[in-house]
């Protein structure tokens, strides 16, 4: 079998699963490589205030939090679904 042309290079979605150790990571985790803000993770999550509790581990991610997550960055609904290592 013959290796990948690119063998070195991970793409950044599987970088995103490999380092991920939970959800609030892969989720800071695409806020840093696509330089989105709170703002844009509004129409996900949440009023501001929601989604800085989500970032700080104050509130976990509901079902329809992940389901949107997972649809508009992409982000594989079973990293989206691990425990979050506390904080």
């Amino acid at each position: 079998m013959k290796s990948p042309r690119h063998a070195g290079f991970l793409p950044s979605v599987l970088w995103a699963i490999i380092t991920a150790p939970d959800p609030v990571e892969a989720i800071k985790l695409q806020m840093n490589q696509n330089r989105l803000s709170v703002k844009d993770f509004e129409p996900i999550i949440g009023k501001s205030n929601r989604v800085y509790e989500v970032l700080s581990r104050k509130r976990s991610l509901t079902l329809t939090m992940i389901r949107r997550l997972h649809k508009s960055l992409g982000i594989p609904a079973d990293v989206l679904i691990a425990e979050t290592v506390a904080g």
